[in-house]
């Protein structure tokens, strides 16, 4: 499995088999879309991550999409990602972020029937 981050204006992260066939597709996808569009990662500030493969064909795969390979875990959108079970603690800035907003709701006297509106189309990925 590989985890690309890409450098657009926004971020995005892409998923795929770890195989030399998948990582041309992205390859090949992130040429062609740049034709038309002229938007370009910037590949210095992209990172992929592979788990579940040996070092050989990590070395292999990265040169192929040539874009600096970097380890797991990291934290990417305020969720940690990792090959591990992930814990409470690992999402703890998250919750943490969380509750400040509904703090910050509280505050402002909103009632309980707006505080859920505002829970629940609030995103949480």
């Amino acid at each position: 499995m590989i985890f690309a981050l890409s450098g657009f204006a926004d971020d995005l992260c892409i998923v795929c088999s770890a195989d030399k066939e998948s990582i041309s597709t992205i390859k090949n996808v992130r040429i062609k879309f740049g034709e038309p569009t002229r938007l370009k990662p910037n590949l210095r500030k992209s990172s992929c991550f592979f788990a579940g493969i040996s070092k050989e064909l990590e070395d292999a795969l990265s040169g192929v999409i040539v874009i600096p390979k970097h380890s797991l875990p990291i934290e990417y959108l305020g969720i940690t990602l990792s090959t591990k079970h992930v814990s409470v603690r690992d999402c703890r800035p998250l919750i943490n972020k969380i509750r400040g907003k509904i703090d910050g709701w509280r505050s402002k006297h909103v009632s309980f029937a707006t505080r859920l509106v505002l829970i629940n189309s609030t995103s949480l990925v």
